[in-house]
């Protein structure tokens, strides 16, 4: 999947990674941020509201861990990938 935003190329989302942008994570709850997704192959996608996300991971204090690490190393490759890209 290609993330792009105003027709801009983000960054590339490989198979079992998390679909986002780490530039959503700097948007509030209450403002929009648009992105599209382009599918370059057949694809499967699992979408979860994220604010219904945090509530439930923020109760369990070891699926914070598991999620903090998973998503933070998603997030780091995704930034590189970016900086690759400009």
């Amino acid at each position: 999947l290609v993330v792009s935003q105003n027709g801009r190329a983000l960054h590339i989302v490989f198979p079992h990674q998390f679909l986002d942008s780490p530039e959503w994570f700097g948007v509030s709850t209450d403002e929009y941020f648009q992105v599209s997704i382009t599918a370059m192959e057949e694809s499967r996608v699992l979408i979860w509201h994220r604010d219904k996300l945090k509530l439930t991971i923020i109760t369990d204090q070891f699926l914070q861990a598991v999620f903090d690490h998973i998503l933070g190393r998603d997030v780091v490759k995704k930034l590189m990938q970016l900086i690759f890209i400009l």
